[in-house]
């Protein structure tokens, strides 16, 4: 860019309530997120270009869609839900099929340091990371004065 402009109005402005669809548990999420990935697949395949979208479909199922919504959710505490059934959840999860695949033939060139750890520990199946990356660490961050 050439030049630079700063303005201090908020242009964007983004409201967490409860109850809306962003913030409520939505059980089978991971289940409709697989069929959505296979479905994508199969329109790719017949239309001959699945070898060009394959590594960016996989990498989008991995971390948008699982990593990003299904995972983090499952550590929530709500509605009659407990920590050990979302650790149960994300066990099973990381125990997919889909997910494993995905981590296979996902892209994976230019994963940050961070990224390359998560996905190691998913391909691992090992839940304690992500049990102590979404619920410890976010109360020890919360503890600093």
């Amino acid at each position: 860019a050439e030049s630079l402009a700063v303005i201090e109005d908020a242009l964007y402005s983004y409201r967490l309530r409860p109850g809306s669809l962003s913030q409520n548990y939505r059980q089978g999420l991971d289940e409709k997120y697989a069929k959505l990935r296979e479905l994508l697949k199969e329109h790719y395949e017949r239309a001959g270009v699945y070898p060009v979208y394959m590594e960016k479909l996989n990498y989008f199922y991995v971390w948008h869609l699982i990593f990003g919504t299904c995972i983090s959710r499952e550590y929530r505490s709500e509605a009659g839900r407990n920590m050990d059934r979302g650790r149960e959840k994300v066990k099973s999860l990381l125990c997919s099929d889909e997910l494993q695949c995905a981590l296979v033939n996902g892209a994976q060139k230019g994963l940050s340091r961070s990224r390359r750890i998560q996905h190691l520990a998913m391909r691992m199946k090992f839940e304690p990371f992500f049990y102590w990356l979404f619920v410890i660490k976010p109360k020890k961050g919360n503890n600093r004065t």
